[in-house]
């Protein structure tokens, strides 16, 4: 048994790698696709000190919140700024500052998506930077509607089923999720990040189940030598 848990956690560890790679794979800047809208410069050569990537983009929020001022309903804008808190946030070591970033992003995509209700894509990403903030009701809300909307959207299936491993630890749910995303049409590069989540999700259903299996054969021994 102890064999089997030591197998879980390890996996659990690989977890947290999954849904970051799963968020720059298959997420990544999705703020204004679909919107009809160029893309905002908001990014920056990784190579650079921590520090001067929190100036750059510091320096751009500047930018973009005058914009802001001038038209609260511009949609590039607003993607802009929504993007900018997301890698402040990632940026910053503070815990406090993180929180508070990620906030700020959710907020300015909460109001893209007021503007585009139905956007798919939009309200998947909602859904991330929700559960990324800690708005699990949130995040579950809104990557339920956004397959209420499209059951075959692949980036929302995806990412629901990542959120369903790492918030709910619901790892048959999530097996769900990748293998109606495996059902739809999608090129090589994604097929075989989602059959790699899809694998991780079988070999935690398996260990989980043989650790019920030991568990429950162990009780009985117990109860044997008891009696």
């Amino acid at each position: 048994m102890m064999r089997n848990l030591r197998k879980v956690k390890k996996m659990k560890g690989l977890m947290i790698v999954l849904i970051i790679i799963l968020s720059i794979g298959l997420v990544g800047s999705v703020t204004l696709m679909g919107l009809g809208g160029q893309q905002p410069p908001t990014s920056v050569d990784p190579s650079l000190p921590r520090e001067e990537q929190i100036s750059f983009f510091e320096g751009l929020l500047v930018e973009y919140s005058a914009k802001l001022e001038k038209d609260s309903k511009d949609q590039e804008t607003l993607g802009a700024l929504a993007e900018i808190h997301w890698h402040l946030a990632n940026l910053h070591e503070d815990a406090e500052k993180q929180k508070q970033e990620m906030n700020n992003s959710l907020g300015y995509y909460l109001k893209l998506l007021e503007l585009n209700p139905e956007d798919i894509n939009l309200m998947t990403q909602v859904a991330v930077v929700a559960y990324t903030a800690g708005n699990d009701d949130l995040a579950q809300e809104n990557f339920e509607k956004a397959l209420q909307l499209d059951q075959g959207n692949v980036n929302t299936l995806a990412n629901y089923g990542v959120y369903l491993m790492n918030s709910k630890g619901d790892f048959k749910g999530a097996l769900t999720q990748f293998e109606k995303a495996l059902e739809q049409d999608i090129s090589d590069d994604a097929r075989e990040q989602l059959e790699v989540f899809a694998g991780f999700a079988k070999q935690m259903i398996e260990a989980l189940e043989a650790d019920s299996e030991n568990e429950g054969t162990e009780g009985s021994q117990e109860k044997t030598s008891t009696n």
